[in-house]
């Protein structure tokens, strides 16, 4: 327990400093403009950090899944927000999901985390286009994300620091999971859907829970446990 409080406190400290390093920048930090009003078929919203400013050199991105009502087609895409913080693009009329994250550079290296959507509905929610969508993000440095189960590391905004890639295995496919994780297997690198369900349905069934959501890793075509289509590849471990 005590190791497991350490690390989370200074991933606490590193996610903290970023945050801190980014209103150093800004002698004079720029308020995002207000939040647009709804339109059919568009999706838009603001994006800051908790003082309600332009989150500065870094990208953030919104990403928009999901199936569009007319066709049944399935859409994935991702877009870059605008420097003053806002965004708008129009999608064919369904419902998807909808999250944003933020890719910062600090002390040399590159790290990826989700934001915080205002109206505290998880990334899993859907959302109708129909009558358009507003849905304005902060970049928080601590606290539980929406919905999120207290027990799942992966459930909390921050980071993880350092990792040790030579106590590390691969897994494509669940069988060879659950057979890595029958001995002590350090760290198991193995794609996954993004859902805290799957999670912990694979603690239930190994002890191993998220440990580590890298920045430059290409997720697989599907989950290892459950085949829904891949965002991440992630660190589990198991606790000893």
């Amino acid at each position: 327990m005590k190791r497991s409080l350490t690390s989370s406190f200074v991933a606490f400290l590193l996610i903290a400093s970023m945050g801190a390093a980014c209103l150093a920048d800004d002698v004079k930090p720029t308020p995002v403009p207000k939040p647009p009003q709804a339109k059919p078929g568009v999706v838009a919203g603001v994006v800051s950090d908790e003082r309600g400013n332009v989150i500065k050199d870094a990208r953030i991105r919104v990403f928009v899944s999901g199936i569009s009502g007319s066709f049944g087609q399935r859409n994935e895409f991702n877009y870059d927000v605008n420097d003053d913080g806002t965004y708008s693009f129009e999608m064919p009329d369904g419902v998807y999901k909808i999250w944003a994250e933020v890719e910062k550079e600090y002390n040399g290296r590159q790290y990826r985390l989700q934001l915080y959507p205002e109206d505290k509905r998880d990334w899993n929610a859907g959302h109708s286009t129909k009558n358009g969508v507003v849905k304005n993000f902060v970049w928080k440095v601590s606290g539980i994300k929406p919905g999120g189960d207290r027990k799942m590391p992966s459930a909390y905004y921050g980071g993880t620091i350092t990792f040790r890639s030579e106590h590390t295995s691969t897994a494509e496919t669940y069988d060879e999971f659950r057979q890595l994780m029958e001995g002590r297997p350090g760290f198991v690198n193995a794609p996954w859907c993004g859902d805290e369900t799957c999670e912990a349905a694979i603690k239930a069934d190994t002890q191993a829970t998220i440990r580590n959501l890298p920045f430059t890793d290409e997720p697989s075509a599907s989950c290892v446990r459950c085949d829904k289509p891949a965002i991440t590849r992630a660190r589990f471990a198991k606790a000893y």
